[in-house]
């Protein structure tokens, strides 16, 4: 985990700082992150040091040591998970606040699997309140000219109908 592709590079590295760091200042400041400091600085090591283009200290020796305090004379990655452990939760973490709190956001900040170089990415999906709405018209069901036992029938069909389509 501690090697990097020879091309690795952080997108959105070439945003303006202040817009990535405004968008770190709002994730850091949600309810999902407000009580999760190991997170909090896990997520501003990488942006810190994405926006840098530092990808030499993106890497889980280097993060263990730094950002998780663990001695760097014993600090054996394959003996000691938390950097792995923190990352997975920190990607479900950065998962669940744009699918909630920050639906609204214009950046993303992404953690790849198997990665540690934080991709800062400009929302490409629209946003639920910017959907546009179906509209489905429904004529009422008429029991004329139908048999006589058929007009009890028409008004459940029309409920039914109408309770299937706004499912």
């Amino acid at each position: 985990m501690d090697r990097l592709p020879a091309a690795a590079t952080p997108i959105g590295s070439d945003l303006p700082p202040a817009l990535v760091q405004a968008e770190l200042a709002r994730v850091l400041a949600s309810a999902s992150f407000t009580a999760a400091a190991a997170h909090q600085r896990l997520l501003r090591y990488l942006v810190d040091h994405s926006l840098a283009g530092d990808l030499g200290r993106l890497k889980e020796s280097v993060l263990g040591i730094d950002v998780f305090q663990r001695p760097a004379a014993s600090f054996d990655p394959a003996l000691d998970s938390i950097v792995r452990v923190e990352a997975r939760r920190l990607r479900q973490k950065l998962a669940r606040y744009y699918a909630e709190e920050g639906q609204q956001a214009r950046l993303v900040f992404v953690l790849p699997v198997g990665s540690y170089v934080l991709e800062i990415r400009h929302r490409t999906a629209v946003p639920p309140a910017e959907r546009h709405r179906v509209s489905v018209g429904i004529y009422a069901l008429s029991a004329e000219g139908q048999a006589p036992g058929m007009a009890a029938l028409v008004p459940v069909l029309s409920a039914e109908l109408v309770g299937a389509l706004t499912r």
